[in-house]
């Protein structure tokens, strides 16, 4: 009876420093995770940044501005631009001068899903058009740039 006591209790003790194991375990883990994300949140944004400029960079060239255009924004709603939600128009300004604006416009009926044209107009009157598609099976397949405009 003695020793059927002491191995109930050498089971208990096994398995509550598995238990203890595992807890302490995923704290750690958890910790290594939390200091991961802190320490690479600020390098995560300034590339999310970097990739919303450089997407821009199709319909506003970067000697058109001086400003955050991705902040200095205005929303608009009309259905001649494709659907009824509201659609961000950046300004481009130089030196507190406007240069250019980037529109963004939808066909809602497109082959592969809707398709997303973002147009740059500049001072000058230029347009720079710039189509992408919404991912899926086609993706790539209605990507088109007109650079020469």
């Amino acid at each position: 009876m003695i020793k059927a006591v002491r191995a109930e209790r050498s089971e208990r003790s096994e398995w509550s420093r598995s238990t203890l194991t595992v807890c302490v375990t995923v704290l750690v883990c958890i910790a290594i995770l939390i200091g991961a994300w802190t320490w690479l949140r600020p390098r995560i944004e300034a590339t999310r940044e970097h990739a919303r400029l450089a997407a821009l960079a199709d319909v506003l060239p970067l000697a058109l501005y001086g400003n955050d255009p991705l902040t200095d924004r205005i929303e608009v709603r009309d259905p001649l631009l494709g659907t009824e939600q509201p659609l961000p128009v950046l300004r481009a300004r130089l030196h507190g001068q406007p240069t250019a604006l980037v529109l963004q416009a939808v066909a809602p009926n497109g082959y592969g899903g809707p398709i997303r044209l973002r147009i740059g107009i500049h001072y000058d009157g230029t347009v720079r058009p710039h189509f992408t598609s919404e991912p899926s099976h086609l993706s790539g397949a209605l990507h088109w740039s007109d650079k020469d405009s």
